[in-house]
């Protein structure tokens, strides 16, 4: 499909032109999250 052919394309511009951004968010994402919890990821 589409999406999966342009993945990493998406992946690489990301982390180009939006990297400080996608890195703090997965910090920030990770200070939330114990050891203990169950994470359910819903992408839109």
């Amino acid at each position: 499909m589409f999406w999966d052919k342009i993945s990493g394309l998406y992946d690489i511009f990301e982390i180009i032109y939006n990297g400080r951004v996608y890195r703090g968010l997965g910090e920030r994402v990770a200070e939330e999250i114990g050891q203990d919890d169950t994470v359910l990821e819903c992408a839109c």
